[in-house]
């Protein structure tokens, strides 16, 4: 059976929402995000950001701009490399980036997933 074919069929077989990636090459970068997103039934906006520089500011940057622009009501913005991804909740109550949490909008995202954890522990007295 084709690829395409034994995709389709097990999206089907599994009740229309979610078909194995295993059966599938993906061509697009946004294609794991669309999966995601017919998983959870979320809508709006969705797009693939690349930026040498500053690429956190510039993701946290662009998702508050959208919901400035009445674009979207609020944003998933995730940030991904190789070895690891870290997701932002952006809000129209948000202004900028959290700060609260992050010390260093520079770090990639295994480092800033790790920051977090340890802020996390340190909260909960681990």
């Amino acid at each position: 059976m084709a690829p395409t074919l034994a995709y389709f069929g097990d999206y089907l077989a599994h009740g229309r929402t979610l078909g194995r990636a295993n059966l599938f090459v993906y061509t697009l970068p946004t294609s794991a995000a669309s999966e995601i997103a017919i998983l959870l039934k979320l809508d709006g906006p969705l797009m693939h950001l690349h930026a040498d520089a500053h690429p956190l500011r510039t993701l946290l940057d662009q998702a508050q701009l959208l919901i400035t622009m009445r674009e979207a009501s609020g944003m998933l913005a995730l940030w991904s490399q190789a070895k690891a991804a870290v997701c932002f909740a952006v809000s129209g109550q948000d202004q900028g980036a959290p700060g609260v949490l992050i010390d260093n909008l520079e770090l990639g995202p295994a480092e800033l997933a790790g920051q977090l954890e340890h802020r996390i522990a340190m909260e909960r007295g681990s």
